[in-house]
């Protein structure tokens, strides 16, 4: 397997050991619980007012902390709809592959609004070229009947300014896909994400979000964390290799796009899936940044940036995680 793909295997499948989050002080009467939950006769997921997909073991496991207080990640419900359908797209690599299913799920209740947590065991970066995640996106999306839909995780930092522990929350999801997946109308595309309701902005506000960053920020480093984490409104550029932000823009995606603030590699595939068709739900890409921007793209500085995600990547997602609370609750406020 390339270094590359190994690094982008390391990446999904990494446990943190002893992970945990602190208690977040959340307002009166927002607090996320976890609901009741059970697949359809069928095998679909229930329905749901939002559907929120993450794609790291890490990334699972801390948005359960938040979002399923109670209910780990690993005791989610397993989701295997018309896996069959999906086999011969996936590679050795494919953490689908080995798991035999497409992800793991659980339901939340956030200000009066049903929530889908769910964790997918697809990726761009591991599967192959057809981009079944793509396929996943819109089936799980027709499942909840979601009206919107947050794909959300880490990211390594591109913008100046951005430290370990900041959220993104996208105003544009870019596709920069220049090696295994070049060459498909979806490879070099922007999309628009859905704009923030007064509701979602006034929950996004300093005023509510600080204490809640707060909680837990003092886990992470002040020598990559100098302050409390902080929302950027940049956009999202996913790639199809492993990449980090760097202070010379080593990998152009400065170049590419000034307005990008951070880069991952499977937001792409939920934008072209539920977007390519008409009646699509709200879009929101929400990532947090598990990765500062780095001195340069050498060596060392890619294995410390690999030592920084296994480290804080698990800490980091609470701020994604909030965010995504955010983004409901405002929802709920119409």
């Amino acid at each position: 397997m390339p270094d590359d793909m190994t690094k982008v295997l390391n990446r999904i499948t990494f446990v943190p050991r002893a992970a945990a989050l602190s208690p977040i002080p959340w307002p009166e009467g927002l607090a996320p619980r976890a609901a009741q939950t059970a697949l359809g006769d069928d095998g679909s997921l229930p329905a749901a007012d939002v559907l929120v997909i993450t794609w790291t073991a890490a990334e699972a496991m801390a948005l359960a902390d938040v979002l399923t207080p109670g209910v780990a990640s690993a005791a989610w419900t397993h989701y295997v709809k018309d896996f069959a359908a999906y086999e011969d797209q996936l590679t050795s690599r494919s953490p689908a592959r080995e798991a035999k299913r497409l992800g793991e799920f659980h339901m939340a209740a956030i200000a009066g609004l049903t929530v889908c947590c769910f964790h997918s065991q697809l990726h761009p970066a591991t599967d192959g070229p057809s981009l079944p995640a793509a396929a996943m996106a819109a089936q799980i999306a027709g499942d909840t009947g979601a009206r919107l839909v947050i794909t959300t995780g880490t990211a390594g930092a591109v913008g100046a300014g951005t430290v370990l522990g900041d959220a993104n929350v996208a105003t544009a999801i870019r596709s920069d896909c220049t090696t295994r997946l070049a060459g498909h109308p979806w490879s070099q595309e922007l999309w628009a994400t859905t704009a923030l309701s007064d509701g979602q902005q006034k929950m996004l506000a300093a005023g509510v979000l600080t204490p809640l960053f707060a909680a837990n920020s003092g886990q992470l480093p002040k020598e990559y964390a100098p302050r409390a984490p902080e929302i950027t409104y940049g956009h999202t550029c996913g790639t199809d290799f492993f990449c980090i932000g760097t202070a010379d823009d080593h990998y152009g995606l400065l170049k590419l796009d000034a307005a990008t603030d951070v880069v991952e590699m499977d937001d792409f595939a939920i934008a072209f899936g539920l977007l390519a068709s008409a009646g699509a739900p709200m879009l929101a890409s929400v990532r947090n940044c598990s990765d500062p921007v780095m001195a340069s793209a050498s060596a060392a500085q890619l294995k410390l940036a690999e030592q920084l995600y296994e480290s804080y990547g698990f800490a980091t997602t609470a701020s994604s995680a909030i965010c995504c609370w955010a983004l409901i609750a405002g929802l709920a406020q119409g």
